[in-house]
């Protein structure tokens, strides 16, 4: 995704959406998180504008880790996939002899509603973000030599200025 799209998306779909959940619930100046993949192509100076005015911190995963730390593919969406799959073979199985084994319209929302009730479970969210040690954070999960030494030295350097900050009388 290149940045007009990001950008696109952010103003017209994120911030629209984050407001109508600060408006509900009578949030109006909750601040709000968006976690994003690292690439550089993402982010601009009208996106991070965007964010300020509208009290969202950005949160950007270290570039080429996404794999490793995609938390909800790991224990939401990969469960529904395995799910998804037994229940089309147990659906083919009681087809078998029929002149029409085609899944209906009707059939696909019925399955697909039973493999999200199975899968998305507020249990498999939590496991999600413990077994890629996003929360709460394990360190041994992401040793240095996966980040990129450029990236790593700036945000080193970030942090020893903050903690400066926070320490001075």
């Amino acid at each position: 995704m290149e940045e007009p799209f990001f950008f696109s998306w952010f103003k017209n779909e994120f911030i629209v959406h984050i407001n109508k959940i600060r408006n509900n619930q009578n949030l109006p100046n909750e601040s709000a998180v968006l976690i994003f993949d690292g690439h550089s192509s993402y982010i601009s100076i009208r996106i991070i504008k965007g964010a300020i005015d509208n009290n969202i911190e950005l949160i950007r995963l270290p570039s080429h880790l996404t794999d490793r730390i995609q938390s909800l593919d790991k224990c939401v969406f990969g469960p529904v996939k395995i799910k998804w799959d037994k229940k089309l073979v147990e659906h083919g199985k009681k087809q078998m002899g029929n002149v029409s084994s085609r899944l209906s319209k009707g059939e696909f929302s019925k399955l697909l509603g039973l493999v999200l009730k199975e899968s998305v479970t507020p249990q498999n969210v939590k496991n999600g973000f413990i077994s890629t040690g996003l929360f709460p954070i394990n360190h041994p999960k992401f040793p240095k030599h996966l980040f990129d030494p450029v990236d790593l030295e700036q945000y080193k350097t970030k942090k020893k200025t903050k903690c400066r900050q926070l320490l001075k009388p």
